[in-house]
């Protein structure tokens, strides 16, 4: 195996049925804090208002803050403490918080022209089938898939209609993509894709008994899922649910997979996704590093090819792996999308 065979499997990969996973490792790439740093900002923000909290909830943090200073790492603190909804809305509020102005930032360099965002580099490599969108499932909270989409021209389903009052109304979602109805009356769309967010969006809010997609930060705690226990009964209800049932559905329908900066931490998707890697279908994952988690994924899945960083220095090759060993390349940085467009598709 060369550089050149690497290339060529990785160019044969990218075909119809097609299914792109994205996980926080994209994000961070663009300058949106991850795991780590959300963990860091609790620590330091909750403190302050907890004078606010009662005894109960003051209890709470305190043990989740002594997992954290143990190094438990907040997902699995969270999952230890599931915190009562008070402390949850003050997580979920600082968790906005830090991500949208974070996110704020980022967009302006986009709109701006200052920075090119690397999920608009890959995007025009992934055309999708006519008639259907590329689904996209994603674990973040943020919208830089949806201005990475927007910015080269295509349409971004997120089954709401709406931009300031958006209401969950997932087939008219889809209708709304139809660009003209054609001879014969054959319907064409828009290049687009179906972006579903299984944890929540930083625009999803609920008003009364419905979930909204409003472009206008409102005065209200964002429907998004904190890591941790509480995750799983909210994932249960709307918009979660429709979100999380369509992201399975397409994983099982899905022939290949392109996997971007997930860790493999998460069981909302671990189920389908995990049964169908094991049977041997293709997918490629491009990440930094693999998570433990990953690396036992990695050993399951026969069809499945990771591409990393160089473990010794990330500035210089990367990684290939397979359930069936390893093999360092030197040169190209193929686990930085950007490096990955240009090295790859140039």
């Amino acid at each position: 195996m060369n550089l050149d065979s690497v290339k060529d499997t990785i160019q044969k990969h990218f075909q119809s049925g097609l299914v792109v996973i994205v996980g926080s490792g994209l994000s961070v790439a663009e300058s949106i804090p991850g795991m780590g740093a959300l963990e860091s900002f609790l620590r330091s923000e909750i403190p302050k208002s907890i004078a606010k909290l009662t005894k109960q909830e003051q209890n709470e943090w305190e043990i989740i803050s002594k997992l954290l200073h143990n190094n438990k790492g907040l997902e699995s603190a969270l999952k230890e403490v599931a915190p009562s909804p008070k402390l949850e809305n003050l997580i979920i509020k600082l968790t906005y918080k830090l991500i949208s102005d974070a996110e704020t930032k980022t967009i302006a360099e986009v709109v701006e022209g200052s920075r090119v965002l690397a999920f608009s580099r890959l995007l025009p490599l992934l055309s999708p089938e006519p008639h259907r969108p590329l689904p996209v499932v994603t674990t973040n909270y943020d919208r830089l898939i949806e201005i990475a989409a927007e910015k080269i021209g295509w349409g971004v389903d997120t089954l709401f209609v709406g931009t300031h009052f958006g209401l969950l109304k997932p087939e008219v979602s889809r209708a709304s993509f139809i660009s003209r109805i054609a001879k014969k009356k054959r319907i064409e769309y828009r290049k687009r894709i179906q972006l579903l967010k299984p944890h929540g969006s930083l625009d999803w809010y609920q008003q009364k008994a419905q979930p909204i997609r409003s472009s206008i930060p409102l005065n209200q705690v964002p429907l998004i899922v904190t890591p941790g226990g509480t995750k799983y009964h909210r994932g249960y209800s709307p918009p979660f649910d429709t979100h999380r049932e369509k992201a399975n559905s397409a994983i099982d329908k899905g022939s290949r997979y392109l996997i971007i900066g997930y860790g493999f931490n998460d069981d909302h998707l671990e189920t389908h996704l995990r049964r169908e890697l094991s049977s041997g279908k293709p997918a490629l994952l491009i990440t930094h590093s693999l998570t433990p988690n990953a690396e036992i994924v990695l050993k399951e899945s026969p069809g499945l090819i990771a591409i990393t960083a160089n473990p010794k220095d990330d500035k210089n090759g990367f990684l290939h792996a397979t359930s069936k060993g390893c093999k360092l390349f030197a040169g190209p940085l193929l686990w930085d999308i950007k490096h990955f467009v240009q090295e790859v598709f140039s």
